[in-house]
């Protein structure tokens, strides 16, 4: 009893004094929840505390596992009838079910929770509730509706002074900053959550927040920090087997390795994050994992592959009906795509679709390479002016944007555009035509600058290839070699990475597809087994079927030979009985028999023997008077004569008794 009240108090002084066992998830280990469960399956308030907890630690680690202790939860609750606990329930299954893109589903059961913390005026459980609606709201691509969902709820969290509260919502508001292109205020956001976070000494939150500063340098092409975030999270989420954490860093490691053109990093990365988010069963991250590894084949030129996994991922998100950042640029992506294999149909029809997307949403990021994208296909098409436009578009778009990531790329085609267009087209574009040479030295000087620093060799490649023919119109011979020399070596160095890549990517592929086989031969080899398995306690059954058939058998059987054995002794004591009574009713007949013959000849000697009397009689009388009379002495003989005769027949009825009775005797 004492150690039951210990326990007790030890999970009671773990709860949140706002928000149930929110914090139980945080500060104990999934085994010692489950443990403390399996002592308390008594359908209790503390089980289904506990059921709660246990939901939201595994919904990093294993959805379905989370989603079944979701279920149990919400049962527990309503038995109870615990209207608190039930909202918690709710607010879990949604979430699990938007980690898992089932986003209609989600809401509804967001909805439920809002109705009864709404009811019980429970603030942080209103606030919960509305942090997961609204990145509901941001992976569908409604920023500004989940961004006003977000600060309501920072609102009210800090009124209850609920810490872990505002650092959720300080990280899901980066990440709709982060959509929005501010990402000085994505990154503000991030570290606001990431100290939090630290407080509440919560690693696997804070390994999602520093997953965001990734994604800050990435965007701000500073690589080497990219990594060093990147890689400090996927730590602390393998530390704490955060599944959906861990897939996150190694697609945000795959980004960063892909602008270092290490695409086999880059692309071995990113396959990790995937295989994590098809087993976690969540569509929108593979979808958006699908088109980075699109991207990946498509900077090493395997358009073949490029297409087919950004189409992949592009049917993943429209089957989730997500139009948000990553579907936007995986629409420019697809334009891109179609650019290289020379379908400009295709690329202008993706393109100008991603740049009404981009308008309609005010998603600036994708837009610009939209514009690259369409000013190549113009390019391409010998349509200069149309060509230059796009260009200084997706220019002007970078610098508000504040990034160099692709500059070099956008002001070099502005260079090729500008050098090939008429004086019409020039002046059109607003481009004075004696200042041409000048405008295309400098973009391709600025260029060569930008992409010496972001260390890009493709890039720098492509500008040296367009300094040596700057350099050979203007008839510089000298530096139209030096830079064609530099552009050969970098072609070269190029070309060796290629191989180097393809072969690296070869072995991935193999590694990839061994691994998958392995699986299947396994699987094969599992399923053989099992078949195996199954055959042998089929025949294991079978047998102990037939021992236990037969034992029955036998045992009815003999049970059958004992009430026959019985059933002969019956009969047999039956038949002795029947004997004894026959022989009883023979004899009884037989007495009947002779008490009936003794009856008759009691009647049959009746007269002689009353006649052998009365004629005694009559003679003693008469020798009484013998002397007295001749005639006495007459009658004296005739009855003497009377009395033989009757005594004979006596004697014939005693005769004819005793053979009747020795017949009878048998």
């Amino acid at each position: 009893m004492k150690k039951l009240l210990f326990l007790l108090f030890y999970f009671s002084s773990l709860l949140w004094k706002h928000d149930g066992a929110k914090v139980i998830a945080q500060q104990i280990q999934l085994d010692n929840l489950q443990k403390l469960l399996l002592k308390n399956e008594d359908g209790s308030l503390k089980e289904l505390q506990l059921l709660n907890a246990i939901a939201q630690v595994q919904v990093n680690i294993n959805p379905n596992e989370a989603l079944v202790n979701a279920d149990k939860a919400i049962a527990l609750a309503q038995k109870l009838n615990n209207q608190k606990e039930l909202a918690d329930a709710y607010n879990n299954k949604g979430f699990i079910l938007w980690r898992k893109s089932e986003y209609t589903n989600a809401n509804d059961f967001l909805n439920k929770a809002l109705k009864i913390n709404t009811d019980l005026s429970n603030a942080n459980g209103i606030a919960d509730n509305l942090t997961n609606k609204a990145e509901i709201l941001r992976r569908q691509g409604e920023t500004d509706s989940a961004k006003v969902l977000l600060e309501r709820a920072l609102h009210i969290y800090k009124q209850t002074n609920n810490e872990s509260g505002k650092g959720d919502v300080f990280y899901y508001l980066a990440l709709v900053n982060r959509d929005l292109s501010d990402f000085k205020t994505m990154l503000q956001l991030s570290n606001k959550a990431l100290e939090i976070y630290k407080l509440l000494n919560d690693s696997s939150k804070q390994a999602l927040a520093i997953d965001v500063n990734c994604a800050y340098y990435y965007f701000s092409a500073e690589y080497e920090k990219a990594l060093i975030f990147g890689n400090e999270a996927k730590t602390l989420s393998l530390k704490n087997n955060n599944q959906y954490g861990l897939a996150l860093s190694y697609g945000n490691l795959g980004h960063v390795y892909g602008e270092l053109s290490d695409f086999p990093k880059a692309v071995d990365n990113h396959l990790k994050s995937l295989k994590i988010h098809e087993e976690m069963g969540n569509l929108e991250r593979q979808g958006q994992i699908n088109i980075n590894i699109g991207l990946d084949y498509f900077y090493i030129k395997n358009f073949s592959l490029a297409l087919k996994y950004t189409s992949n991922g592009i049917k993943q998100m429209e089957m989730l009906k997500i139009n948000n950042g990553q579907y936007r640029m995986a629409i420019v992506y697809m334009g891109m795509i179609y650019f290289e294999i020379e379908n400009t149909k295709k690329s202008f029809e993706y393109t100008k679709k991603a740049i009404q997307l981009c308008l309609a949403a005010k998603d600036e990021w994708p837009l610009t390479d939209a514009y690259h994208c369409l000013g190549s296909n113009y390019l391409f098409l010998g349509q200069y002016y149309s060509a230059i436009l796009n260009f200084k578009k997706a220019l002007e778009l970078n610098e508000e944007l504040n990034s160099s990531i692709v500059t070099p790329e956008y002001l070099l085609g502005l260079s090729k555009a500008i050098s090939l267009a008429s004086d019409d087209e020039l002046l059109k574009a607003n481009i004075i035509p004696s200042q041409k040479d000048e405008l295309v030295f400098n973009y391709l000087q600025t260029a060569l600058k930008l992409g010496a620093q972001t260390k890009n060799n493709l890039q720098l490649r492509n500008i040296l290839e367009q300094l040596s023919i700057f350099y050979e119109k203007q008839g510089d011979v000298f530096n139209s070699y030096k830079f064609y020399r530099q552009f050969i070596a970098y072609k070269d160095s190029i070309a060796n990475t290629d191989n180097l890549n393809a072969v690296a990517l070869l072995q991935i592929q193999y590694d990839t597809e061994k691994k998958e086989q392995q699986i299947t031969l396994l699987t094969k080899e599992s399923q053989l087994q099992k078949t195996e398995l199954q055959k042998q306690n089929t025949t294991r059954n079978v047998f102990i079927a037939a021992s236990l058939l037969i034992a029955l058998l036998a045992g009815i059987v003999f049970n059958l030979y004992r009430v026959k054995q019985k059933a002969n002794a019956a009969i047999e004591q039956a038949m002795n009985h029947l004997k004894t009574t026959q022989e009883q009713l023979i004899e009884r007949e037989k007495l009947a028999g002779l008490g009936q013959l003794t009856a008759d000849v009691a009647k049959e000697i009746e007269v002689p023997v009353l006649q052998i009397n009365k004629l005694a009689s009559a003679n003693r009388m008469l020798l009484q008077h013998l002397s007295e009379s001749v005639a006495d002495a007459e009658s004296l003989k005739n009855n003497i004569i009377e009395i033989y005769k009757y005594g004979k027949d006596a004697d014939v009825v005693v005769k004819k008794v005793l053979l009747e009775t020795r017949k009878i005797q048998g």
